[in-house]
């Protein structure tokens, strides 16, 4: 079967949309013509000037670019979304 919650996972796709702020940055990942997935970044309380630093950085990716994301996968409820 596939990847499940909890596993870590590594991730090659392009950019879809970038959502930056505040605290968080919200990037939505596209691998193919109608594969996506949402990758979430927020502040860490442990290194804050680094994390806001990394999270502006995030901000600045253009649509298209291709990123590489190593994270874990968490379980999501969506209640409602956009297009």
């Amino acid at each position: 079967d596939g990847p499940q919650a909890g596993d870590r996972v590594w991730v090659r796709a392009r950019v879809a949309r970038v959502r930056a702020k505040g605290n968080s940055c919200f990037i939505v990942l596209r691998q193919g013509i109608y594969d996506t997935m949402q990758a979430c970044c927020f502040k860490d309380k442990a290194n804050p000037e680094a994390s806001k630093a990394f999270l502006k950085w995030l901000g600045a990716l253009q649509p298209e670019s291709i990123v590489d994301i190593y994270g874990t996968l968490q379980e999501a409820t969506v209640a409602s979304a956009s297009v």
